[in-house]
């Protein structure tokens, strides 16, 4: 009985296991599969967001621009959508905190990143987790990015970039390091020089 239980346990974790796999492949698969929907909808809610904004005031002509793509690409969504953010792209360059928690209080916006698969369970991170360089200040095209990265569970690839990022980042404070220790003994050195030529 004892033996029985055991290899039936063993079956069931097979089981569990290969079906685990099989849902997180389809999802992976199916995030694949939807880029192009999940960046125009992304893209669009992104363009009304900031048309709408009172704190982001864009310049008349920027806003004519891109009324006038509306006419160009009146038959072809996704190319209009792409055509109105690039222009608005060149222009929205300082995205605050406070400015993202109110687009993260819109409720089309929020439905927008869930079908797109961004957890948006903690909005409050979300800035933050977007902010690499930590400037306090967005582009909108960093908001666009960090949002089509954040979609869907972490992947053994993201973990072996952040392992190779911080790799890359050690060996450069490492070269930097050794090149201040360079130029500490070769500054220490004139330093002695001139201090035995002067007397001192």
């Amino acid at each position: 009985i004892v033996i029985s239980l055991g290899v039936f346990n063993l079956i069931m974790a097979l089981f569990i296991d290969n079906v685990v796999c099989t849902q997180f492949e389809r999802k992976q698969r199916n995030l694949s599969d939807s880029f192009e929907l999940v960046e125009v909808n992304l893209k669009e809610r992104l363009l009304q967001l900031v048309l709408h904004s009172k704190a982001l005031q864009l310049p008349p002509d920027a806003e004519e621009e891109i009324k006038s793509l509306d006419k160009i690409f009146a038959n072809a969504r996704a190319a209009r959508v792409r055509a109105q953010f690039d222009v608005l792209a060149e222009i929205v360059q300082s995205i605050t905190e406070a400015q993202m928690k109110v687009w993260l209080e819109d409720e089309s916006f929020i439905e927008v990143l869930e079908e797109a698969e961004v957890d948006v369970n903690n909005k409050a991170v979300l800035f933050d987790a977007l902010d690499a360089d930590m400037g306090g200040l967005l582009s909108l095209q960093e908001v666009y990015r960090g949002f089509m990265k954040l979609r869907g569970p972490v992947t053994k690839a993201d973990i072996i970039a952040t392992r190779l990022k911080v790799r890359q980042i050690l060996a450069t404070l490492s070269s930097m390091e050794m090149g201040a220790e360079t130029g500490n003994s070769i500054a220490l050195g004139s330093l002695r020089r001139a201090s035995s030529i002067y007397g001192v």
